[in-house]
């Protein structure tokens, strides 16, 4: 019996070629970015509804002068989620301690997380309660193979104005697709 080594040998080498080849093409094939939303309710004092709906490609601003972005900090193990509304008049900066990039719920570090309408007067709000969901957490290879995460999920707070202390809101909300670089 004759054994057919140079056969097996080319059958493996074109198993190995052809599965390289399907994984550079993935490398160079993004996944879809998805579009970044959030709504924001705010009641008490002042009366507030805001939100954001950018499209995947949501770093071009420059038609709505909204921006939707988050940032995570290892050494301060701070999870950052930041919208700018209506052309810079008011914004929302969400900050939890998260451990990491992960799903569950956080607690807001209340003496930095803030809500600003300046077109409503509501100026100078600072959380002193609150958290932060994050329900789905979904790692994206983005344009030139950046491998980035999207988050999705909710939060709530108790804010009091810092400059007028008498004034206190609570804002909620939703978001979805909030970018945040690896």
């Amino acid at each position: 019996m004759k054994k057919n080594i140079p056969s097996y040998t080319f059958l493996c080498t074109i198993i190995v070629v052809i599965t390289l080849l399907y994984s550079c093409k993935k490398e160079n094939n993004p996944d879809v970015i998805p579009p970044a939303k959030m709504t924001v309710s705010v009641s008490g004092d002042y009366s507030d509804q805001l939100s954001i709906d950018l499209p995947g490609n949501y770093l071009d601003t420059s038609q709505s002068g909204q921006t939707l972005n988050g940032g995570y900090s290892s050494p301060t193990d701070q999870l950052i989620i930041a919208a700018t509304f209506d052309s810079g008049f008011g914004g929302i900066t969400l900050i939890s301690n998260t451990g990491g990039i992960n799903t569950g719920t956080f607690s807001f570090v209340n003496d930095q997380t803030s809500y600003n309408n300046f077109s409503i007067g509501a100026n100078g709000f600072l959380a002193t309660s609150g958290s932060l969901v994050i329900t789905k957490r979904e790692y994206i290879t983005t344009i030139g193979n950046d491998k980035d995460y999207y988050l999705d999920g909710n939060f709530s707070a108790t804010m009091v104005n810092t400059e007028n202390p008498p004034e206190s809101i609570s804002i909620s909300g939703t978001f979805s697709g909030i970018h945040v670089p690896d």
